[in-house]
């Protein structure tokens, strides 16, 4: 069953569970856990210890729900509407993409990606309502469960990627939250970030890394083009010698995987409070960001992260008609002969 058909049967989930629920009430009378009377007992308040234990049971069969089952045409054709109105939601192309986008654990592009869109979409929804623009954002790759490959994305491609309702959070973290969170980014040798670089030492140990140098982004982010700007780099859309806002690629260190961000990043600093972009997960201490449950105040944008992916592929898309592939890292272990 695809995606559509899945989603459309949620409406009428509740309606069918009702009819089952009549129709199991009129056959028969529940008696505890896989168990029925014989079709026509009776079963009687003034029934007698006596009359009630000669009542026999027998146990019930589960029912397998597979494609042996032979579709409902009733059902089906109630949710036609649905499934047709879906199919095509589902089938508009979003953007086009030359590149594939991983989901490679610490080094994926598909999270930075995700990252980027993450801050974009938290930054304009905080100077709307609050005033103060976001700072960075922070994802899990165990959220995202595919890729995206070179060719249409539509928003069927979104599903697959983030199938999970997990909502867009934008959290006040103190300086002390923070600075526990970017240990914790550097213990996992790496998580998708934007707005953030990260550098790092390698430790005998993960648990052990040790953050050297920390920058957070001072820029507001309210449209692709500032976003792509503030991860500037040598990302070129193929043929046209510049990067997708238009800018030249000198602003990448070739030697290094340190990407510079055009004087839009200041140091971190611990003594100040952080505006950061999370998941509704990740903001309850999913996959060990326990620290993010400490948060001062906790924003809930009512925003579904695959939204924010999905207007973000579209915005970046119609806006330099390329979707750049992120391939620099934010997040990066210090090279051997700068220790020197």
């Amino acid at each position: 069953m695809n995606i559509s058909n899945r989603i459309a049967q949620k409406h009428v989930f509740r309606y069918v569970s009702v009819l089952i629920i009549v129709w199991t009430s009129a056959y028969t009378t529940g008696c505890g856990s896989g168990k029925h009377f014989q079709q026509g007992a009776k079963q009687s308040v003034n029934e007698s210890p006596s009359q009630r234990a000669a009542i026999s049971y027998i146990p019930t069969p589960n029912i397998s729900v597979d494609s042996s089952i032979a579709e409902n045409a009733e059902i089906a054709n109630f949710i036609k509407p649905y499934s047709d109105s879906l199919n095509h939601s589902l089938s508009t192309t979003l953007a086009k993409i030359d590149s594939p986008f991983y989901n490679t654990f610490y080094t994926g592009n598909l999270g930075r990606l995700v990252a980027d869109y993450m801050l974009l979409t938290a930054t304009q929804y905080s100077m709307e309502h609050v005033g103060i623009p976001c700072h960075f954002a922070v994802a899990n790759n165990g959220g995202l469960r595919t890729g995206l490959f070179p060719g249409s994305v539509t928003m069927r491609n979104v599903f697959e990627v983030m199938p999970f309702d997990n909502e867009l959070v934008i959290l006040q973290l103190s300086g002390g939250a923070t600075d526990s969170l970017l240990r914790y980014i550097a213990q996992l040798t790496g998580t998708p970030v934007s707005g953030l670089l990260l550098e790092y030492e390698k430790a005998d140990k993960p648990a052990k890394n040790r953050v050297v140098k920390a920058k957070i982004n001072s820029k507001i982010i309210s449209t692709p083009a500032d976003l792509i700007f503030l991860n500037g780099s040598q990302e070129q859309k193929p043929g046209s010698g510049v990067s997708s806002n238009g800018q030249s690629s000198d602003g990448m260190n070739q030697g290094n995987n340190q990407i510079l961000m055009n004087g839009s990043q200041l140091p971190f600093d611990s003594r100040r409070d952080y505006l950061v972009a999370t998941s509704s997960y990740m903001s309850m201490g999913g996959d060990g960001f326990t620290m993010l449950k400490g948060a001062k105040q906790t924003i809930y944008t009512g925003i579904q992260l695959r939204d924010a992916i999905a207007n973000g592929l579209k915005s970046e898309f119609d806006a330099f008609q390329w979707v750049a592939p992120r391939k620099q890292l934010r997040v990066y272990p210090i090279k051997l002969e700068d220790k020197k």
